[in-house]
Parts: structure tokens; sequence; C-alpha cells
């Protein structure tokens, strides 16, 4: 990567323009030569936030604009991205009516629900689509029903079942937190409880969607992103998923105690981290954060590590094949991860790798 810092300066700069709908900061960056343009493209595909620091690439001068061949690459993509969040919410819809007709109510998870925090909803690049569901008999009603359709299905450790449908990845879950720590349980099952009151619905394609709560929203969703940290890494739009809700739902979230949730689950510490980098470099006002934390700390370390290992850590070129989206060296890899998040995370990094293991071993 040529200049990686002038690279990185105007990434995260075409980055922030595009996740809050304002001006490119640091127009003394610009122009930028065609090199330095597909560094920045391939950062952003890396990072899968490629449709938000496209919004930002619009907002440039006629002048600072990429060169025409990226630009054209770039639009083609965006526009495919936007079809394909079109299709995810047509078949959202067509899932929900079968559900309704199965006298079963999930709760979608992160995408698409997520995505409509955002003010170009279309625009964040779509990964599975995720559904919850709070009892067994559900969890197998809705199950037994894809097996009797047919559809391939692939089964993935922990309480999950994974299919496609409508060339669609679906996930079904048991499970709503991702947190290993089989202490914080207790606490855990108490707060999902009550926050499980507050529910929320929206639209999705004409049909009423059954959300989480702000509170419980956000927790499940940066419990996911420590555990993909702990494992291989991930990328910058799992971030921006984060500061999106902070903002969207800071009314909501203020003063419900977020701080001791954290600390109670037992990642208050890496928490911390998380704000620091959604701030400095996503440019989530402190105002939207839940709480003021009192101590200093910087993150770069583990926005270093994002950066180099991309989206879920299939861009790691410390590693071979990387580019083919192998993930070899798992060991070293995840062990490396568990040792620098062990400060922080002490006892999710102990029993992440435990659970896992036994899992897959259960369900040889």
């Amino acid at each position: 990567m040529a200049n990686r810092e002038r690279i990185y300066t105007v990434f995260f700069n075409l980055l922030r323009s595009g996740l809050w709908s304002r001006p490119v900061e640091a127009s003394e960056s610009f122009p930028l030569s065609s090199a330095e343009w597909k560094d920045i493209y391939d950062l952003a595909l890396a990072q899968t936030v490629e449709g938000l620091v496209f919004s930002g690439i619009e907002r440039l001068d006629m002048e600072h604009l990429p060169p025409t061949d990226i630009w054209m690459k770039w639009l083609v993509r965006v526009t495919k991205i936007e079809q394909h969040n079109k299709l995810m919410n047509q078949c959202l819809a067509e899932q929900i009516g079968v559900f309704n007709d199965l006298d079963v109510n999930p709760i979608l998870l992160k995408g698409q629900g997520i995505a409509q925090q955002y003010e170009a909803p279309l625009r964040r690049l779509a990964g599975d689509i995720d559904w919850y569901f709070s009892t067994k008999e559900d969890y197998e009603k809705v199950n037994n029903w894809v097996i009797e359709k047919d559809v391939p299905v692939k089964y993935m450790p922990g309480r999950s079942m994974c299919y496609s449908y409508r060339g669609l990845e679906i996930d079904h879950h048991s499970n709503l937190i991702d947190l290993y720590n089989p202490f914080v349980k207790p606490f855990l099952s108490d707060f999902i409880a009550t926050e499980r009151v507050y529910d929320r619905f929206i639209k999705v394609d004409g049909a009423d969607c059954r959300i989480l709560s702000p509170v419980l929203n956000i927790v499940q969703v940066v419990s996911h992103v420590l555990k993909h940290l702990l494992s291989f890494g991930l990328g910058l739009r799992q971030l921006c998923d984060v500061a999106r809700l902070y903002a969207v739902h800071c009314n909501a979230i203020q003063d419900r105690g977020l701080e001791q949730v954290y600390k109670r689950l037992g990642i208050g510490k890496w928490v911390v981290l998380l704000h620091d980098l959604l701030v400095r470099y996503l440019g989530l006002e402190p105002r939207f954060l839940p709480y003021q934390e009192g101590m200093a700390v910087n993150a770069d370390w583990m926005m270093e590590d994002i950066l180099r290992v991309g989206n879920f850590g299939f861009f790691d070129e410390r590693y071979s094949d990387a580019e083919t989206g192998n993930r070899k060296n798992a060991f070293v890899r995840v062990s490396k991860n568990l040792l620098k998040y062990g400060r922080y995370a002490p006892m999710e990094s102990v029993f992440f790798p435990l659970v896992q293991t036994y899992t897959r071993v259960l369900n040889k």
C-alpha cells in the first residue's frame, strides 16, 4: 500500500462522511493518484464498508473524484449491494409470512434491522439473515419446516442451523448473546428477560418484523463484535453498526445502566477500548456514548489489527491463502487474539475456546 498513513487518513475521512452524512474532512489530502484510489477501494472492500465510503466520495468536488475506471467499478458494486439488500428485504417479508403461518415469533438479529439505523440503509453491506427463537419448541418447529421443504441444510457448531433460502444464507439461533463465561449466565438470563419486554417492531418490505429493544440490541451486537475479535477478527462494518446504534438510540439508552451491565458481563474494560475507536476513528460524538469513562485509553493497537485482518480475518496477508478466504494457521491466529484480549475480557478469553472446542466435539 503506497503511503499507508495518507491512505488511512483519506479512507477514514470518507468513511466518517458516509456514516454520518457530513462533508469530507481534510480536503488538503486530495487529489489522489490512481494507485492511491485503488488502495482505498481495496481497503473498503476488505472492511466491507464500500457503500459507506462511496457515499463519502459522492460529496467530493469533481476534481477530487477517483479515475473513471475505479469510479464505475465502485458504482457497479454499490448498485449490486443495493439490489441485494432489496432482495434480502423481500426474503425477510416472505419468511415472516411463513413464521406467522407456523405461529412462531422470532427476533431478527443484526443485519437488516441494524441497516434501518443508517441514513442510507441499502448501502450497508448485508451478511446473513439471523433469526432468534426464544423457545425450544419454536426453534424445532421452524427447523422441521425447513427440513420438510428439502432445503439444503448445514448445521453449525452450537445451537444454530444454517441453510439457503432464495440464494441467501439464513441462520436460526436458539442462543441470543455471544458470551461464553458460565458465571455470568444467571445475570444475563435476568437481563434478557427484563429487556425482552421492550421488543420493538420495524417494517421490512411491508411486513412487521420484531427486533430487540435498543439496550439489548446493543449488548447483542457488542458481544458479537468481541466474539469475532477473539477468533479471526472482523471488519469495520460491525463497528459502524455499534456507532449507529449508539447515535440513533442515545436517548433510549442513557441512564439505563449499560456501564454496569458491561461490567457484570465481564467485558467492561474491553468496551472502553471499543468506545475509543468509535469516537476517534469513526467520528461518533462522545455525547452519544451511553456513559463517559473515567480513564484515558488508546486502542490504536486494536484498530491496527482490524485494518490488517479485514472482514472476519479473510484478508490477513501474514497467513497463506488469505485472498482465497481460507483460514490458515487457525490455532496460532486464535491463540494470539485470546492472549491480546485476555487482559480486557479475561473470562471470555478463557471460556470462548473451551466452549467452542466442546461444541465441535459434541456435534461430530
